[in-house]
């Protein structure tokens, strides 16, 4: 459902078109723009648009303010950082308690 209304946006259709043609519900347009409200009501830092790029343009594709090409290229053009901000400096420690990702074998196991 969210892969079709996706694909119909890099179509060009509206979204508004698009849901009221649709007998499938894509629960990723509310819960998108549920999560642009949350993120400006919790954190009330300078250009949270920055520090979340994709939440913001998934929103701003949907409410027609950019292209998916535009966010796209908006994502893309950012300059490469450090993004576990919760993290700060100490990022190798937290990577040292991680545990180690799984081998092929382990996870045939499952």
């Amino acid at each position: 459902r969210n892969r079709q209304t996706g694909e119909r946006i890099g179509r060009g259709e509206g979204i508004e078109e698009i849901l009221a043609t649709s007998n499938q519900v894509s629960e990723g347009v509310p819960t998108a723009r549920a999560l642009v409200k949350l993120v400006k009501s919790k954190d009330h830092s300078f250009r949270i648009d920055l520090k979340y790029p994709i939440i913001f343009g998934v929103a701003d594709i949907l409410d027609g303010k950019r292209t998916p090409f535009e966010g796209f290229q908006n994502v893309m053009s950012d300059p490469l950082r450090m993004e576990m901000y919760e993290l700060g400096d100490n990022w190798e420690a937290s990577r040292e308690r991680s545990p180690a990702p799984m081998t092929a074998r382990q996870t045939e196991q499952l």
